[in-house]
């Protein structure tokens, strides 16, 4: 049997976090299932002020792939858009 899946966790992350993740490549966001960029500069700027206004921003989610005894990377299954206007 293969080995099973591990639970799901819920985990809060500052945006500072996300972009140091974006820019060291420890994010995956074109994993072969992930469409392309779509948001404009405008819509971008909606999400970064809805942060800045604590407005709701829909969780982004990960799935971790093991690289090696101490590495991992974080694949994104959904967020690629929200995560892009991050990292401008």
């Amino acid at each position: 049997m293969d080995e099973a899946l591990t639970k799901p966790r819920n985990v809060t992350h500052t945006m500072y976090k996300l972009y140091n993740w974006l820019q060291m490549g420890m994010i995956d966001l074109n994993p072969e299932f992930q469409r392309d960029i779509v948001w404009t500069g405008i819509k971008q700027s909606h999400l970064v002020d809805s942060v800045l206004n604590n407005f709701y921003v829909p969780p982004i989610i990960f799935s971790c792939k093991k690289l090696d005894s101490k590495r991992w990377m974080r694949v994104c299954i959904d967020g690629k858009q929200r995560l892009t206007a991050i990292r401008k």
